[in-house]
């Protein structure tokens, strides 16, 4: 009974929480991907017409009213990271996945967090799409931060809170964002001399580290008045050692071949694997779309991302990792799933244990 008087609450009080993002006034030039005249990024190839309110409606309640049938069943395995092993490995890059797109890259002796999101909750007012469990490991346990690599800001990928304890704890951390998303940061309290923001193909260098924007097929906004008012990407960060490839939230394109085409030797990519659905099937991609994807940069190596921490979509939480990574495989494409907190590098053999979890 409490979730049907929950329901028309909360499709009033959702929107309305949403008026706290304004609007911003860029100043910036007009391109393929920008419009003067709205202020507003675009895609360079056209999406899907809107969902209507009625099957926004619809799928709002099943997301809601069925959440936990489509989470684990049982609590994921997790490892806790050894601060040390991740710190004193000059030899090779290392990762750590915590989940989702939460991930944390020793690179050339640079710590460098990418889109790091910890709540319990990824909408506002946390009704629904929950974290299955608490990451391995929480901000204020993680070494010095040198970069933050940020995709894009939905909630899944930009979180105020932990934004602002890096404020407070890591004032000397940089971010590299993309073009607009600086003035949410500079709201927060991140300095504006530590913040780097890039539009597509511009590249930033931090000591032996390049890091370069690519073209992404999404959408952006914290809120009904902030609508694609700041830019979305996906990241190239190379070394003297490897390319490696971020997606960040994006649909399937062309745009994938070019990142091939510009970075002919990507030694591991992360890719979106998960929060599909044919009514938003321009802005994140079918695990068949995944695999292609990976078949199209020429990656080496893949390590499936933006899954296993939340459900957003109408499908089971492993469906879109189990349905890949045989895809990825028979393409010849070297594939890891690392456990939540695991710390790996290419050479890692990883398990499939998300296969034994219902």
């Amino acid at each position: 009974m409490k979730k049907r008087i929950w329901i028309p609450t909360f499709l009033l009080i959702t929107p309305l929480s949403y008026l706290s993002a304004m609007p911003q006034n860029l100043n910036l030039p007009q391109s393929d991907h920008y419009n003067v005249t709205q202020q507003q990024f675009v895609n360079r190839h056209p999406i899907e017409e809107p969902i209507s309110f009625s099957v926004a409606v619809r799928t709002l309640w099943d997301m809601f009213y069925n959440e936990k049938k489509r989470a684990p069943a049982h609590t994921l395995p997790m490892q806790k990271p050894d601060w040390n092993v991740f710190l004193s490995n000059p030899q090779d890059n290392q990762f750590i996945w915590f989940g989702h797109s939460n991930l944390l890259m020793r690179v050339s002796g640079k710590t460098i967090a990418v889109d790091p999101v910890f709540g319990k909750s990824v909408v506002p007012l946390g009704f629904m799409m929950h974290r299955f469990q608490d990451a391995p490991a929480q901000i204020h346990e993680f070494p010095f931060i040198d970069l933050v690599i940020i995709s894009h800001n939905h909630y899944d990928h930009l979180e105020k809170k932990t934004i602002q304890y890096l404020v407070k704890h890591s004032p000397e951390t940089q971010y590299v964002v993309p073009l607009g998303l600086d003035k949410t940061l500079e709201k927060w309290g991140v300095a504006s001399q530590n913040i780097i923001a890039l539009d597509w193909w511009q590249d930033y260098q931090l000591d032996q580290v390049k890091i370069t924007a690519t073209e992404a097929h999404h959408a952006s906004g914290r809120g009904l008045r902030d609508t694609n008012q700041s830019l979305w990407a996906g990241w190239i960060i190379q070394d003297t050692q490897q390319t490696i490839f971020y997606s960040g939230d994006n649909g399937y394109g062309i745009h994938y071949a070019e990142v091939g085409r510009r970075f002919p030797a990507i030694d591991l990519a992360f890719l979106e694997n998960g929060q599909y659905d044919e009514k938003w099937s321009a802005i994140h991609m079918s695990p068949a779309q995944t695999a292609q994807a990976a078949k199209d940069i020429g990656a080496k190596a893949v390590v499936p991302v933006h899954w296993g921490a939340y459900s957003m979509a109408l499908h089971h939480w492993n469906e879109s990792v189990i349905q890949s990574v045989p895809l990825m495989q028979s393409y010849g494409i070297h594939t890891l799933t690392p456990e939540m907190g695991q710390i790996f590098t290419t050479e890692t053999q990883t398990t499939q244990w998300y296969k034994t979890i219902p």
